[in-house]
């Protein structure tokens, strides 16, 4: 378990919000973990953050790449792979 009880609290970045930082230079025991477990880490605290009912700027260039997404999911749902099965992927490669 990571001691984060000496950390300072992440300010909101002056670009639109975001962070200007890394967290893993704020947190540096994140850089040491295997990939995989970065992936189950960034799975959970994504899983956490969505439970909360956040209103997060989201940049045009990326409403405009979902978009893009959607639309290809729309035109061939079978091109795509479900956050299911490409962490399953990742996981039984060790990475």
């Amino acid at each position: 378990m990571l001691d984060v009880s000496s950390r300072k609290p992440v300010a909101p970045g002056a670009n639109g919000g975001y962070h200007d930082g890394m967290i893993s230079e704020t947190i540096p025991e994140i850089q040491a973990m295997p990939a995989s477990l970065k992936l189950l880490l960034a799975s959970e605290l994504w899983d956490e953050a969505m439970a909360e009912d956040l209103d997060i700027p989201a940049s045009p260039a990326l409403l405009e790449e979902l978009d893009r997404r959607h639309d290809e999911y729309r035109k061939d749902p079978s091109s795509v792979t479900s956050w299911e099965e490409a962490k399953a992927r990742i996981l039984a490669s060790g990475g």
